[in-house]
């Protein structure tokens, strides 16, 4: 007898990659696909993303530098089988791995400084009942800084987002563990609204100095997205004919 299962395969729309998901705890945001256009991978770079998931950082970092190794790590068994499965079916076993595991155990599972990007895509609020996509359970500020202290090497990236106005905490646990914030872009739905997120990148051991990008806008108006967000999903060809 087969089993049924409710796992659907969805297209990225980003160089044929396509990912397995399954339920609201598999789903993935926006924020996702921000975070990856952020953070900027570059030839050959060794990577860590902390609370993996169904695997969407590693898959949409590879969409844009072919020559990356990725480990994904997450607690969660049953998004870390459909993770595998959409390796398997991008042929990506080469490129992307991920293990189950508690990022506050690190030390555990990976080798000190063999990394030289971290990435993540955390829980964003206190533990409470709602929606498990953006609610911490294990992870919390320090444990995200105390992780990428763990594996980065001197001079190493950590790449994450968080709500704009949690910022202040995150660049404090970061300072705690010697990741000074580079680089930040606030992002809000429309030009006229408060940004709503942060994209925040910090490196370990480094000068101070902070570079301050311009807001991204998603939208020019209810249901037309920006020039810049269109770029970001490769859509700058059907902006153009649109217009």
């Amino acid at each position: 007898m087969i089993e049924q299962t409710d796992d659907r395969l969805e297209d990225l729309q980003l160089c044929g990659l396509r990912i397995y998901t399954g339920g609201k705890a598999s789903a993935y945001t926006t924020d996702a696909v921000l975070l990856a256009d952020f953070a900027l991978p570059r030839h050959g770079e060794i990577i860590c993303d902390l609370g993996t998931g169904s695997g969407i950082l590693p898959l949409l970092l590879f969409g844009r530098e072919n020559s990356i190794q990725v480990t994904g790590i997450d607690l969660r068994e049953d998004l870390l089988i459909l993770a595998r499965k959409s390796i398997a079916y991008n042929g990506l076993d080469g490129n992307i791995r991920v293990i189950r595991g508690d990022i506050r155990e690190v030390r555990n599972l990976l080798p000190q400084k063999a990394f030289s990007l971290v990435i993540s895509n955390p829980p964003y609020y206190p533990d409470t009942a709602g929606d498990p996509i953006r609610h911490q359970i294990q992870c919390s500020f320090q444990d995200i800084a105390q992780a990428a202290a763990w594996l980065l090497n001197n001079g190493g990236r950590l790449c994450v987002c968080y709500p704009a106005d949690q910022v202040l905490q995150m660049a404090q646990a970061l300072h705690d563990r010697r990741l000074v914030v580079k680089r930040l872009r606030f992002v809000a739905s429309f030009a006229d609204r408060a940004p709503y997120l942060c994209l925040m990148e910090a490196r370990l051991g480094a000068k101070k100095g902070l570079v301050i990008l311009p807001q991204l806008s998603l939208y020019d108006s209810p249901g037309h997205m920006s020039r810049n967000a269109c770029a970001i999903y490769h859509m700058e060809q059907e902006k153009e004919e649109s217009r």
